[in-house]
């Protein structure tokens, strides 16, 4: 069977996520139209393309915008968009249950259940992730819900330099204790909880890096002042806003000892992923897909409704010898289980049940 995929919306951007998919579907025998939104009426013109099923990844740009005018106008052509799939195939990968920066969030639910009603089936990244899918929406009894996780980043960054090479980009001691967290730099990512807790249990030539696109030049300023106040003396904490280039993810991933993610919500995590595709153990709030797809010996999971779990877990994890060896487990569970060829495999065979 031929099977002609539409892609949408596609944005590569700086996560290799939806190329990576892409690729991993056209490895399988799918044909992949990859579909960039239109200004007006995206979703309308995704479904007169010459495709078999419409493929959906985040959807909150279709119905969100920058003022309360524009999210009307896009509110109304998601609508329309949403009846022109009423006897269209659709798939739908739930990366969030809601947006994470979402400020209307009952507005945000109500636009994603419209999605749900129309879907044909609905990908998940893990059975933690169903469960709390079909505990926020209503999934219809003939919608099917498949768990395709999320592939692994090993081989797709360059990664040829070795731990002493990248602390001395950092110009930081091999007996420092570095801690990295590198992704979006947002509120809900719980970075003040972790600077507090880096600061309690840092020693002098330790060092915290917190690097990734900033979420405001308002919002990176109160990180950079909440660092400068906690900060204990001997030690530092770096805040480097922006988007790290490709090539240079290698130092800040090989000079760290581990990364940490406080998320104060999450479903999925690209960045876990990628921290242990690079060989370091992660440390995470137990929550959502984490306990189930990481690497039991390379994730340290703590409860965050404990009082001071991140202080008592990040503390833990730097007193251990073996995190190197962990954190090399860890890329080579995500190698043998994350496989991108089986991801397109199994997003074949969801394809043409749906289609049959």
């Amino acid at each position: 069977m031929t099977i002609r995929a539409g892609y949408f919306p596609f944005r590569p951007g700086f996560n290799p996520y939806q190329a990576l998919f892409a690729s991993a579907l056209e490895g399988a025998g799918v044909s992949v139209e990859r579909i960039a939104p239109r200004k007006f009426f995206p979703l309308c013109a995704a479904t007169r393309r010459p495709i078999d099923l419409l493929h959906m990844d985040w959807p909150d740009s279709l119905f969100v915008g920058r003022s309360a005018l524009a999210t009307w106008a896009k509110r109304r052509m998601y609508l329309a968009g949403l009846r022109k799939l009423r006897n269209f195939p659709l798939v739908w990968t739930a990366h969030n249950l809601i947006g994470h920066d979402a400020a209307n969030a009952d507005y945000r639910r109500t636009m994603v259940q419209l999605l749900v009603d129309r879907c044909n089936a609905i990908v998940v990244m893990s059975h933690a992730a169903e469960r709390l899918l079909r505990e926020s929406y209503r999934i219809g009894d003939s919608t099917q819900v498949a768990v395709i996780p999320h592939g692994h980043y090993i081989d797709t960054y360059a990664n040829v330099v070795d731990r002493p090479q990248a602390r001395a980009a950092f110009s930081v001691d091999e007996s420092a204790r570095v801690v990295l967290f590198l992704g979006r730099l947002q509120p809900y990512k719980g970075l003040e909880d972790l600077i507090d807790a880096f600061a309690r249990i840092a020693r002098a030539g330790d060092l915290l890096v917190l690097a990734g696109p900033g979420g405001g030049a308002e919002y990176c300023e109160q990180i950079r002042l909440r660092a400068s106040a906690a900060c204990p003396q001997g030690c530092e904490i770096r805040v480097i806003p922006g988007l790290i280039p490709d090539d240079l993810l290698q130092l800040y991933f090989n000079a760290a000892d581990v990364v940490a993610l406080p998320f104060k919500a999450i479903l999925n995590s690209g960045s876990a992923l990628l921290a242990q595709s690079f060989g370091r153990c992660v440390i995470a709030p137990a929550l959502g897909s984490l306990p189930e797809v990481l690497c039991d010996d390379g994730f340290f999971g703590y409860d965050p409704a404990e009082p001071d779990a991140l202080v008592r877990t990040l503390g833990a994890a730097l007193e251990r010898s073996d995190l190197v060896d962990r954190g090399l487990i860890s890329r080579d569970y995500l190698r043998m289980h994350y496989d991108w060829t089986d991801i397109g495999r199994k997003a074949r065979e969801l394809y043409e049940t749906i289609l049959e």
